[in-house]
């Protein structure tokens, strides 16, 4: 679709307690994603060995991802619990291009955004 925007927010090295926030939250702010209309895809994933959480949204357009980020539960979160991302050890990658075509695999998705 012409003019999508690819979203993905990344962090790796979580310890238990801040990936296990992280993943709550991520399933409150996905039940807000599937209600919203301007969002084309998304996915949560994430693996314990790493403590890696990373989530990955297509939507229609840049003014609709930057709307949902600064608005509702996720803007709260994204405020509150800042300190899950950037305290300890974490890495944490944030990145959103344009992108037209198949939604490339995850894995490609993942090297892109790392890199």
């Amino acid at each position: 679709m012409q003019g999508a925007v690819i979203s993905v927010t990344r962090g790796e090295l979580f310890n238990i307690p801040r990936l296990m926030i992280n993943g709550i939250l991520n399933q409150f702010i996905m039940k807000a994603m599937t209600k919203n209309e301007d969002i084309l895809f998304a996915e949560l994933t994430g693996q314990m060995q790493g403590g890696v959480g990373q989530t990955t949204t297509v939507w229609k357009d840049g003014k609709c991802m930057n709307q949902f980020g600064t608005e509702g539960f996720h803007n709260f979160a994204r405020r509150f619990f800042s300190w899950v991302f950037y305290s300890g050890k974490v890495q944490s990658y944030f990145l959103s291009w344009e992108h037209e075509g198949h939604l490339p695999p995850t894995e490609e998705i993942t090297a892109y955004v790392k890199t």
